[in-house]
């Protein structure tokens, strides 16, 4: 099926005649599993659901939110954010996934964060609106539901489908970024001289010499280079 409303998701799981189970939930269909087998059951297709609900400072988090639909993919909502002048606190390597996906799974970040932030997008979250598996429309945010949040964006999909995330957003900033190669053996052995609260590394291994890049936010008056 293909939903356009929340209570078309919320019917697919309530409606068992209609919807046989399992009910499951895809994206822009990355994912490897039986997911994409056809088991009998229903496959919500998510991606009319897309775009910015919400721009705003949020008081509960004491930070400038975004809250977007779940079928709209990390690059939407990189590019609407960046006419704005703002980021997200990740950048994850598969552009064009949904964020309803990304929200309960682990991902590669590229970004440049605080570390508190970065390694996956479920870190920037502070709220999701989701349908679960009787097919109520559940609200959880970090201020009033922190533990139930934890365990939902953890959960692989399982708890329910996502309908909204509300991600924490920084005002952009510029990143520089170098590369080079060492010897393995020194890069190894200066390893901890490399990261740095404002620097993070990126590394390909190998026997005898590794590649380097290095990422950190730019000295103020440098210019973007396209």
């Amino acid at each position: 099926m293909h939903p356009y409303t929340y209570e078309d998701v919320a019917s697919a799981v309530r409606d068992h005649v209609t919807y046989p189970s399992p009910v499951r939930a895809l994206g822009n269909i990355h994912t490897v599993t039986y997911l994409t087998v056809n088991q009998g059951g229903t496959v919500v297709l998510m991606r009319n659901l897309r775009g910015v609900k919400e721009f705003k400072f949020d008081e509960r988090f004491g930070h400038q939110t975004v809250t977007v639909l779940g079928g709209t993919t990390a690059l939407e909502m990189y590019t609407w954010l960046g006419e704005k002048g703002f980021e997200a606190g990740f950048q994850a390597e598969i552009g064009d996934a949904t964020l309803g996906s990304l929200a309960v799974s682990q991902n590669k970040d590229s970004g440049l964060t605080p570390h508190s932030e970065m390694g996956s997008t479920y870190k920037g979250i502070v709220a999701i609106k989701y349908v679960d598996h009787e097919g109520n429309i559940v609200d959880i945010n970090a201020k009033d539901n922190a533990e139930a949040l934890a365990w939902f964006k953890c959960s692989d999909g399982l708890l329910g489908i996502v309908l909204e995330v509300t991600y924490k957003v920084f005002s952009q900033r510029l990143v520089s970024m170098k590369y080079y190669s060492a010897p393995t053996a020194d890069v190894i052995a200066n390893i901890h001289n490399l990261v740095t609260e404002d620097k993070t590394v990126w590394m390909l291994l190998a026997t005898d010499s590794t590649t380097v890049e290095t990422r950190e936010y730019a000295a103020p008056g440098v210019e973007h280079t396209p």
